[in-house]
């Protein structure tokens, strides 16, 4: 991954946390990234849905394997780099 890339996901991340933050919910985006495409993108959900597991990784997750489901791929191949938030 070149830097500028990353630098473009982040964006996406944080335009993801700007959004929950205008919902009301902790500023957290979460991508998931595989073969240089994003696969996954979320954030917080814990005061929309009033489900305490609802944080952006989580969400990110459940998207995650409904696309490996779809793609025909195993969850195992899809590999992440995150900084987790303090569940």
């Amino acid at each position: 991954m070149d830097e500028g890339q990353a630098k473009e996901w982040m964006k996406a991340a944080l335009v993801r946390a700007e959004k929950a933050l205008q919902r009301s919910e902790v500023p957290v985006g979460c991508l998931f990234i595989y073969n240089q495409n994003v696969i996954a993108i979320g954030s917080n959900e814990v005061n929309e849905t009033k489900n305490a597991t609802r944080h952006a990784e989580m969400t990110c997750i459940d998207t995650v394997l409904a696309w490996c489901t779809k793609e025909e791929k195993k969850y195992e191949d899809v590999f992440a780099e995150v900084s987790f938030c303090c569940l």
